[in-house]
This record gives C-alpha cells, structure tokens and sequence, in this order.
C-alpha cells in the first residue's frame, strides 16, 4: 500500500532563466494532479502564458480572489495571454474552497500525456487540493514523487502502457522524463511532500507489468 506521504521535495533547478515567485515552489519533471482543475490550459483558447512563473503568478492570483467570500464573478486575470489578448471571461466560480493551489505548466514544444489531447507549450493548469490545514503542502502526484517514467514502461508496447495514446497524438515511445513542471502555492519556509494520487494507476500498472525499480520511493 501507498504510503501517505511520500518524500519531502525540495524545488529543482530551473533552466530556463525564469524568476519565481518564493511561494511558488517549482518543481521540473513533475505533473500534480490535485482534486481537479478550476482552470483548463487546454484548448482554443484554453489558458495559455510565456512561461512557468506567470502560470504560476496566475494561481496565486486565482486563490487571492476566488478563494475568499465575495469572489464569486469576480474577473481574476486582467493580465494579457501569450497571445496578447486580456481574458474577460475568466472569472471566479461559487465556492471558494476550489481557489487554484497548484499549477501545472507545459514547458516543452509538446507535452506527454496519458490522453487523448495534444498538449502544448504555454498550457496553464490551475488546480486545486482541499487540505485540512493551510498552507497546503502534500500535493497528489501520479507519478508518486518520481520525475521519470519507469523505463519498464518506457519500453512496453504501446497497447500495453497504462491508458490507449494514439499514434495521431503521440509518435514513437513515450519520453524519459515527465515533460510538466508543477508547483505548489506556500510559503517559502515550509517543505513540499509528495503524496499518492487519488487513483494509484502507477501502483496498478507496477504489480502486473514491472517492477518498475523505484518502487522504494512510494510503497510502505
């Protein structure tokens, strides 16, 4: 079984010249998943910025406004997009307790996913994680605090990879590493924990196919 917190994540180096802000935690080669996403970067127009630190200037923004009583409708992002246009339909939903605490951004040209989607550059997810105590800090990860796919995976067939991606959407083998980079809203002080995600495909897939090698990192 999973255990419930699995290792203490200190931000990786960054290399991409960017400036983050030090509540933003940033983590390269990883993708939270949180509870789920109050803002899609996918799609025409979808949520699209230059670079990590906006998306992440955009969570923060997200929970400063939509996270307290009275947000509701409120416009959270006056900001211009990557392509210059100010979003005025992005605005606070009903309940305050799904204000963004994670942001997930896509860094590369494209982006892997288990999925039927093309991710690209400049994708901005803002997700969400209900925690007991704030400031939230065991974000849910898929990928169980690891920042490669297991190479067992890597080199499975691809009817055999955990969920069907078709050769329309990804060409060749999935990559070395995972191509997100993620980040948790807190302060600077506090340590970042991975914890298991809500659904433990990784784990699943493990048992019948693998091992996978770093089974150590993530199973009590």
């Amino acid at each position: 079984m999973a255990s419930s917190a699995i290792s203490a994540l200190s931000p990786v180096a960054v290399n991409h010249n960017e400036s983050f802000d030090a509540r933003c935690h940033p983590r390269a080669h990883t993708g939270y998943s949180g509870d789920g996403a109050v803002v899609w970067g996918l799609g025409k127009p979808g949520f699209h910025l230059r670079d990590a630190p906006a998306c992440c200037a955009a969570c923060m923004a997200h929970n400063d406004i939509c996270g307290k009583p009275g947000g509701r409708g409120k416009q959270w992002w006056p900001h211009p997009d990557s392509s210059g246009n100010v979003r005025t339909d992005l605005r606070c939903g009903n309940d305050p307790t799904v204000a963004c605490t994670i942001w997930t951004f896509c860094p590369e040209e494209r982006c892997f996913a288990f999925d039927i989607h093309k991710h690209e550059f400049g994708e901005c997810w803002l997700k969400f994680q209900k925690g007991t105590t704030p400031p939230f800090t065991r974000p849910r990860d898929p990928h169980f605090g690891v920042q490669q796919y297991p190479e067992v995976m890597r080199h499975a067939p691809r009817q055999r990879w955990p969920w069907a991606v078709s050769e329309e959407i990804w060409q060749g083998p999935m990559p070395k590493d995972v191509p997100w980079m993620s980040g948790v809203i807190a302060d600077p002080s506090v340590s970042i924990v991975s914890s298991p995600p809500s659904d433990r495909w990784k784990e699943r897939w493990c048992k019948k196919w693998g091992p996978c090698g770093d089974e150590s990192q993530w199973v009590s």
